[in-house]
């Protein structure tokens, strides 16, 4: 058997010096972008093109008592309309992570979050749709609400799945080292607690998608404006009940993702109406409001005790952190696999010995939490970081010398941390000497000093930390997402005159990948730019897939 190596750095590449990695070129997405000529979801349309529109909920926990449509079924124009009884007999629960904390794509009970959807319409205009969905009566009957991920641990708070009987979606407490005795035993103990505050991105694009099903076969397509079309497509049939060999995915050109294109609702009630117009196409856009309520917009809403075991002389030898994470109220945005990606780089860039992680993810009345670029390790970073500062205050040290007295050292790579990850490589101190060199660190502190005799107050910030590129799934196993590898692959095909296709799994999303693609295989094969063309496969087609996540692409 002949195993072929492929390489792993410029040094590998089959020429003397690479022409095109690592080199200003002109990126090859930018002319169709340029010239508006990339189709992005709300350009395309199909034959028999129905619209969605979505009736939402305007409390944050009730039960529902009624829904009565037959007024909006009357109204000239509507097609069809879904509610959570359709939900029940249609689909599946969507999944969640942890396990157990979804509940149907349109709930047929009761409403946990402001915005969520209870019916939807499918109209030949969206117009038509809106208008539909104010002649719906839905009753609803008002039900204690949490929105203090604190209060909702308490024994007597409101619950959102009774059937748990706590709001506590996970709890786990990690340990390595003898943490204990490294904190008895340490000169200091400085501690701190903190609140990260909900956020959002927003992207210029929101969400979109056309879902058209076919009564012959059973299968499904859809366009979207998904991040990962592979992922989604997997998603989709779990929830519709559809095998995996008839669900396919065509992941559209999206002008960045941030975590929020995950679609989730969206894709699995167009769906739906799809199925019950007899295979009509059914289009639904996202608009602003419905991203910022309803859709994937929120992330990262925390509370942290951070503490440090320092000795006289700076060293740190310990660390706990004690995280209470609000999801919202549900797990079907992934979003809790954000508290585990801090294990991949856990102590940062510093040789601690001893740590510990104290976890805590609860639901709470907000909108579900969802991937967010970074996905977790930013606030975990700056936690730390804080940390940090506070130690150096405490002992009078200046925060870049505490930092560099406690740095991983370039001898020690390849270093295992105490969660267990491997950093293959690093030089921290010389980063750190090249950033304050460049920064003219002296001199800042100099004026620092200045104008504190003056009465002003003058912030110099000084952070060092691992942003971890690329990912695994064994990290997000402690959450409940026990999955195995993320594949990326492409089929590259020759034709007789030597110009070569490449066909991969993703769509355009603006940060260069085809450009990057054609990078490194006009550099391997010895061949100019133009001469590679790049492909986009649908979830079916195309080879082995993810699609981007954690920069993982350019990595």
């Amino acid at each position: 058997m002949t195993t072929t190596r492929h390489p792993h750095s410029f040094e590998d590449l089959p020429a003397s010096a690479p022409r095109f990695v690592g080199k200003q070129v002109h990126r090859v997405e930018d002319p169709h972008l340029v010239t508006g000529r990339t189709p992005f979801i709300d350009n395309l349309t199909e034959p028999g093109l129905l619209h969605c529109a979505f009736l939402r909920s305007p409390y944050a926990h009730a039960r529902i008592k009624s829904i009565d449509t037959s007024k909006a079924e009357k109204l000239p124009g509507v097609v069809a309309i879904v509610t959570g009884e359709d939900a029940k007999a249609m689909t599946n629960p969507i999944p969640s992570v942890p396990e157990g904390w979804g509940d149907y794509c349109l709930p047929p009970d009761k409403v946990r979050f402001v915005g969520e959807p209870v019916a939807a319409v499918a109209a030949e205009s969206r117009y038509i749709a809106e208008d539909a969905l104010e002649l719906i009566e839905v009753e609803y009957e008002p039900l204690p609400v949490v929105v203090d991920a604190r209060k909702a641990i308490e024994p007597d708070a409101p619950l959102l799945f009774e059937e748990h009987g706590s709001n506590v979606m996970l709890a786990k407490n990690f340990e390595w080292g003898d943490l204990e005795r490294t904190f008895a035993e340490a000169d200091h103990v400085f501690t701190e607690r903190l609140r990260w505050h909900r956020l959002g991105a927003n992207p210029m694009e929101t969400f979109g998608v056309i879902s058209k099903w076919d009564p012959v076969d059973g299968s499904l397509t859809c366009w979207a404006a998904v991040q990962s079309q592979s992922h989604a497509a997997m998603g989709i049939a779990t929830v519709l009940g559809i095998p995996s060999h008839k669900m396919r995915v065509i992941a559209q050109p999206h002008g960045g993702s941030f975590g929020g294109k995950g679609g989730f609702r969206g894709s699995f009630v167009t769906a739906m109406l799809s199925r019950k117009t007899g295979g009509r196409p059914i289009k639904w856009t996202e608009d602003r409001m419905e991203y910022l309520v309803a859709g994937g917009s929120q992330s990262w809403d925390r509370h942290y005790e951070v503490s440090l075991a320092v000795k006289n002389d700076g060293t740190i030898t310990g660390l706990k952190v004690e995280l209470l994470d609000d999801l919202g109220a549900t797990a079907e945005g992934f979003g809790s696999i954000s508290a585990a990606k801090p294990l991949a780089s856990f102590v940062g860039c510093y040789a601690i010995g001893a740590a510990g992680y104290d976890l805590k993810i609860v639901a709470t009345n907000k909108l579900f939490s969802s991937p967010y670029r970074g996905m977790g390790p930013p606030p975990h970073n700056c936690v730390l970081e804080m940390a940090v500062d506070v130690a150096a205050r405490g002992l009078g040290m200046d925060p870049a010398e505490i930092r560099r007295k406690n740095f991983i050292a370039p001898d020690a790579f390849p270093y295992t941390i105490p969660s267990g990850n491997e950093y293959d490589s690093g030089n921290y101190h010389a980063m750190l000497d090249r950033a304050l060199e460049i920064s003219n660190y002296a001199e800042l502190r100099r004026k620092q000093e200045e104008a504190r005799k003056e009465g002003r107050y003058l912030g110099i910030g000084v952070v060092t930390t691992i942003e971890p590129g690329v990912f695994d799934w064994n990290a997000y196993a402690i959450v409940g997402m026990p999955l195995t590898g993320v594949p990326e692959g492409v089929t590259i095909g020759f034709d007789m005159l030597g110009k070569i296709t490449a066909r991969i799994g993703f769509a355009h999303e603006g940060q260069g990948q085809f450009t990057l693609i054609s990078q490194v295989l006009a550099d391997y094969f010895g061949v100019d730019m133009s001469d590679v063309h790049v492909i986009q496969q649908d979830s079916l087609s195309a080879p082995p897939h993810f699609g981007p996540g954690g920069s993982r692409l350019g990595v």
